[in-house]
């Protein structure tokens, strides 16, 4: 459990399961389980995120997901299993609204990442893809989603 605490952290900064800033990064062969944000955060191009299981992020915060990352170019997201990444205890946010937490988030200014052969289940989202450019969504495998 990790950042599961009602106040603790802000959407945007805590409460996350792995966060990596530097470019060349490789997030592989994890297990992050009960997070009040996002399960993986990076910000370094080049990054590959494979193999890693992901569940119930999102927990206290908003406006994130499983495994997020934006304004980033050249990234490779594979070969994982992201699953329960819904809100559980946000009072702001009407009940049935979205809250946005996605299984995958690809943020604002990403250009030329991959994201491929992952299994997204039980998510408010699947893979949300906002204000990128040459995204390639391929492979992936997604069911039981809200939207």
């Amino acid at each position: 459990d990790i950042g599961l605490f009602r106040g603790y952290g802000i959407s945007g900064v805590g409460a996350e399961g792995i966060v990596a800033g530097s470019a060349n990064s490789q997030i592989t062969e994890n297990t992050i389980a009960r997070t009040g944000y996002n399960g993986v955060l990076f910000a370094g191009a080049g990054t590959l995120v494979s193999g890693n299981v992901i569940s119930y992020a999102m927990r206290t915060l908003d406006d994130g997901g499983g495994i997020y990352f934006g304004g980033i170019d050249s990234i490779v997201i594979r070969d994982n299993i992201v699953f329960g990444v819904a809100n559980s205890d946000i009072e702001s946010c009407p009940p049935n609204s979205w809250h946005g937490a996605n299984g995958i988030y690809v943020d604002e200014s990403s250009l030329d990442d991959s994201v491929l052969d992952n299994t997204v289940y039980e998510c408010e989202s699947g893979i949300y893809i906002h204000v990128s450019s040459r995204i390639t969504v391929r492979g992936n495998m997604m069911y039981n989603n809200t939207i």
